[in-house]
């Protein structure tokens, strides 16, 4: 409907045009001005047909929910400080081990970071948006400003709805949709695009910045809702995958997720949604990591040292800032996610570089043991409840920023090193409180191990310090952990 739009206006003008305007063209000009009306016509009852039809449903569908508490993942207290391994272990009957020559995997070349392109009104007033590094350029000639008023009422939204629905919306829809698809944006990022669009806008309230939120994911295919109870809205949305630390509701076997916008103190209890959804909005999120945002140049660094087998080592590391506060905002999905999650091109290549070279010196079980011990010593560790006050999994990348880290990330980081680095395959060992992993060796090594889809997987804990491939941390001896592919 947009394309036609434009096309309508581009046409008019040209027949507008006073040099284009002669007595040979006068018939011609009638036919088009009386096609031009039919179609704004035809197109104007088409957006209003879905909106009335909206509308009428706001006005009697609602009712009253119990946010439910948030899904916690794993309520298994973690390790508070970090067991040592033995420099023996006891009872343990020495195997003979055959380790196999490493064969490192080739490294793909760097993608390239997809140049967005910038949609820039012609002429008129321009909202300039911060999003996560970079400064986005909007057509703000007729800003979207619905009015809310308190006491939220069921009314009150319907109307806001039916007010927005009748403002020029389809330029702000089309420019976050033109920037989604060149940034090649994930769902998350979208909703944070819209949100930062919304926010700009220093003359609408909190309520007024939900709404319009709202309105315009719905706009962009979304199945997304508002909640509300007396003073407050919120934006709610069902995802494909579980999100925890978040409260929700189901409705027609369906569960919405509360979207957190950062107002300080705003936990939803009771509130009130509507049954049904705006025609053809139906998308719910993904919450995957397969796309995430690009980097926007902007680096910072960090230098992981460590000791093994007597001799030092250093690994230099430039990570992307605006993806790190990117991440900051992501809901906590399920841990498999975060092991099939991968580096950014440029930073993943730049970490294998630097760790090929040093272990094409060594055999397969050296080069596990050595990235092993990278991990062990090259990040201090905290539980979350200490770092971050609730249980927060980290991204690879976002081992090299934070100060500290736990079982759960050091186990991600040391997957992908793995996968990555060695080309080796990986599962995720989970414990109750506790995350490691099992490598498949290709040759004969000793210690701990577990078999998986056919295969011999060897404990790899980069939690327990100084431990080498095959040794369990004690306080897991005897416990059978569930294992995970790592994709």
């Amino acid at each position: 409907m947009i394309k036609r739009n434009r096309l309508i206006f581009l046409l008019s003008t040209l027949i507008a045009t006073p040099w284009l305007v002669n007595p040979l063209f006068a018939d011609g000009l009638a036919d088009f001005q009386a096609w031009q009306a039919q179609a704004n016509n035809e197109f104007q009852s088409y957006k209003d047909a879905r909106d009335k039809e909206f509308v009428t449903s706001l006005a009697n569908s609602w009712r009253e929910i119990n946010m439910l508490n948030a899904k916690v993942r794993d309520e298994t207290p973690k390790l508070p400080d970090l067991p040592v391994a033995p420099e023996v272990i006891p009872n343990e009957t020495p195997i003979e081990e055959i380790p196999a020559a490493l064969v490192l995997p080739k490294v793909a070349p760097p993608v390239a970071p997809i140049k967005p392109v910038t949609v820039k009104p012609v002429f008129g007033k321009v909202r300039e948006v911060s999003y996560f590094g970079y400064v986005l350029r909007f057509d703000d000639k007729k800003p979207l400003r619905p009015a809310v008023k308190l006491p939220l009422t069921q009314n009150a939204v319907r109307d806001a709805w039916s007010d927005l629905s009748q403002l020029d919306y389809e330029i702000a829809v089309e420019e976050l949709t033109t920037y989604g698809r060149e940034f090649d944006l994930a769902d998350w990022a979208k909703v944070q695009l819209a949100w930062q669009y919304v926010a700009a806008d220093e003359r609408t309230k909190f309520n007024e910045k939900v709404l319009l939120t709202w309105f315009l994911l719905v706009k962009q295919g979304f199945d997304a809702k508002v909640a509300f109870d007396k003073n407050f809205l919120y934006l709610v949305m069902p995802s494909d995958q579980p999100i925890y630390g978040a409260a929700y509701f189901t409705i027609e076997g369906r569960q919405y997720y509360w979207i957190d916008l950062g107002k300080k103190g705003l936990r939803p209890h009771k509130a009130f949604t509507y049954d049904g959804k705006y025609p053809d909005a139906e998308r719910s999120l993904d919450m995957r990591f397969a796309k995430t945002i690009q980097a926007s140049g902007k680096d910072s660094n960090r230098q992981v040292r460590f000791e093994f087998d007597k001799a030092q080592y250093e690994i230099n590391i430039a990570y992307a800032l605006n993806r790190i506060e990117y991440f900051k905002t992501y809901p906590q999905i399920d841990l498999k996610y975060y092991f099939e999650s991968n580096l950014y091109p440029q930073l993943g290549k730049n970490i294998v570089d630097q760790l090929q070279p040093i272990v094409s010196k060594m055999n397969e079980k050296q080069a596990v043991d050595f990235l092993l011990r990278m991990v062990q010593k090259g990040f201090p560790y905290a539980t979350d409840a200490n770092q971050f006050g609730e249980e927060n999994y980290l991204l690879p990348e976002e081992m090299f920023f934070y100060p500290q880290s736990d079982c759960e990330d050091r186990s991600i980081l040391f997957a992908w090193l793995v996968r990555n680095v060695l080309g080796l395959e990986v599962v995720a060992l989970n414990y109750p409180g506790h995350v490691a992993t099992a490598v498949a060796f290709k040759g004969k090594v000793s210690g701990d191990a577990y078999r998986y889809q056919g295969k011999a997987f060897t404990v790899a804990d980069p939690t327990y310090i100084n431990a080498r491939s095959g040794m369990t941390m004690l306080n897991y001896k005897g416990v059978v952990p569930k294992i995970e592919p790592v994709l």
